[in-house]
């Protein structure tokens, strides 16, 4: 089984054109700026790396503390989920491009990992997740002779 990378339908790029078309649309009706970002959702960026002895996958996580984020894995599904809170009381006043609010990303993890052997790091923003890889059991091979 592979890592697979799961990604929203709301993230590809035909479909994110239309998502912003409306959104503008929308503010315009609404007498709102036309170019400001949407501060209530947040999409950090992942990475998912492969070497022989492990997986890693790293996450930028700026301006957020390691109690914020929650790391579990059932059934070979890592799930990492958090919030990132606006420094802002009233966030209708604010212009920012810094996005703010839940996350929450899934990976499916395949057979031949340890994840009791699971660690996490978080050091400067970045998330660190070393997932070690197991040598596949195989299964055993008897041999029958002909009589």
């Amino acid at each position: 089984m592979t890592l697979v990378k799961w990604t929203p339908i709301r993230t590809r790029p035909a479909t994110r054109i239309f998502n912003e078309l409306d959104s503008w649309m929308d503010q315009v009706m609404n007498n709102r700026p036309v170019f400001t970002k949407n501060i209530d959702s947040w999409n950090p960026g992942f990475a998912v790396n492969d070497s022989e002895k492990e997986y890693i996958i790293t996450a930028d996580l700026p301006g957020m503390e390691k109690k914020e984020i929650d790391i579990s894995v059932q059934e070979n599904i890592l799930k990492i989920s958090g919030e990132r809170k606006s420094e802002f009381e009233n966030k209708s006043d604010q212009y920012s491009e810094i996005g703010f609010g839940k996350f929450n990303r899934t990976f499916n993890l395949p057979d031949h990992v340890n994840e009791e052997s699971i660690k996490a790091q978080f050091k400067n923003g970045v998330l660190t997740l070393n997932i070690p890889k197991i040598e596949p059991i195989k299964p055993e091979v008897k041999t029958i002779t002909i009589k």
